[in-house]
């Protein structure tokens, strides 16, 4: 489960909603386990590269990504204060230039080595490691 659904992202340890605790206590009893990911989405733990030779753009200005924010409001163009201050009082939202349609490919560009250290690298880990061992019976 994606972070910005499963954790508060804004609290001290991030803890889990009560829709992720559901899960959970539903999930109990069976040989399913939810991971509830750390980052907002999954888009939050893609390494610059990835997004580079895919955008075909620097992205040097936006990276690191922030864990709590999605990435259509990070990944926007960057504006004057005054067209920030026109589109604040027009309530004109900041338009993104990357759209999620995009993850797939930007995961072909993506290693394990660009996860290492992260939670999501625990959970595919994990996923792997239960796969061989369902492979074993």
């Amino acid at each position: 489960m994606d972070g910005d659904n499963g954790r508060k992202l804004h609290k001290q340890n991030e803890p889990l909603t009560r829709g992720a605790k559901d899960l959970q206590r539903r999930f109990k009893g069976h040989s399913i386990t939810l991971h509830v990911l750390r980052r907002y989405g999954i888009e939050n733990y893609f390494p610059q590269h990835a997004y580079e030779a895919v955008l075909k753009r620097n992205l040097t200005g936006y990276f690191p990504i922030p864990a709590h924010k999605p990435i259509e409001k990070h990944f926007t163009e960057q504006q004057p204060p005054w067209r920030r201050i026109v589109n604040w009082a027009l309530r004109r939202p900041r338009r993104s230039f990357y759209q999620k349609r995009r993850n797939v490919e930007i995961a072909t560009h993506l290693t394990m080595a660009d996860l290492v250290g992260t939670d999501l690298a625990s959970v595919l880990n994990d996923l792997k490691a239960q796969a061989e061992q369902a492979r074993e019976y």
